[in-house]
């Protein structure tokens, strides 16, 4: 295994990983798909047995959700609206990789593809820029581009696989229901926490600032951005964290009408932004998420 350190953070190679380690976690990139993943670790105190993953895949491009009855029979049967199927891609092609250091932090440069199955001139570019701080935590940078994309989008945005473990989901933003344009009442501004165990777990929360995901043990993955759409939802290989770009209404179930709220990919342009991640460790968590929710610590 090669090694390269500086400071809090190495650089360390071994087959296809690269993984960029931090005392208190590791981020680790394949080389040949870019596929990410996250564990912590103690490397001070040597504790390696006992890693927790805390991210186990991605990215994915979430270009939609299970859709409704409702929604099925208004877009395909009345209107003859086609939506991208399967709602969840996994990069086609891996363009290119740079790993890279700036002063104390190392910058993961990923470029991705993503096509439509069935369709493969419509697609996504997706550029993705990880910075691991030697303070504890990882810049998300990212820039969405379609190309010839066409029809319509349930939900857009960009997601990563978590283990089922990750089970405690609360944060700050609209909640506890899940909110989607043109229905939102249920969903107050607030502090909220939800267990992946509730029927309700499920689905897009809005105006989110602050996160987490976490197993009962007090080990997961915290989030902070400027409020943000994030979804969660329960699948049989693991939770889907996605940041959602674009949300399309659910229209109306008693009338049968679509909703005023769609999103055509003509519409979407080149879609950019950011947030942090934050991997915690039980009873070693950043101030901000030990003060509102201790209760999961």
């Amino acid at each position: 295994m090669n090694q390269e350190t500086s400071g809090q953070l190495s650089i360390r190679e071994a087959g296809e990983e690269r993984r960029i380690v931090h005392e208190s976690f590791i981020l680790t990139v394949n080389e040949r798909t870019g596929a990410i993943s996250l564990r912590t670790s103690d490397e001070k105190l040597q504790v390696f047995a006992n890693q927790t993953e805390i991210l186990t895949g991605g990215p994915l491009l979430r270009v939609g959700r299970k859709p409704t009855l409702a929604e099925r029979r208004q877009y395909l049967e009345k209107f003859h609206f086609d939506y991208w199927m399967p709602y969840l891609l996994e990069p086609d092609t891996l363009m290119q990789q740079r790993i890279v250091r700036q002063g104390e932090s190392v910058v993961v440069t990923n470029s991705y593809v993503f096509r439509r199955p069935g369709h493969p001139r419509q697609a996504f570019s997706l550029l993705l820029d990880l910075t691991v701080y030697s303070g504890g935590w990882i810049q998300v940078d990212y820039q969405l581009t379609p190309q010839n994309a066409e029809d319509y989008f349930l939900e857009l945005g960009l997601g990563f696989r978590l283990p089922w473990t990750m089970s405690e989901f609360a944060w700050i933003g609209d909640g506890p229901y899940a909110s989607y344009p043109g229905k939102s009442v249920h969903a107050i501004r607030g502090l909220h926490h939800i267990s992946a165990d509730n029927p309700h777990f499920d689905g897009n929360r809005a105006g989110i600032d602050i996160g987490l995901l976490t197993e009962t043990a007090g080990y997961g993955l915290g989030l902070t951005a400027d409020g943000i759409d994030v979804s969660v939802e329960r699948l049989e290989n693991g939770i889907i964290l996605t940041r959602n770009l674009r949300v399309a209404g659910k229209g109306t179930k008693p009338t049968g009408m679509i909703t005023r709220h769609l999103v055509p990919a003509e519409s979407v342009t080149s879609l950019e932004g950011s947030f942090r991640w934050y991997p915690l460790r039980k009873e070693n968590w950043p101030s901000v998420f030990e003060d509102l929710f201790s209760d999961l610590q």
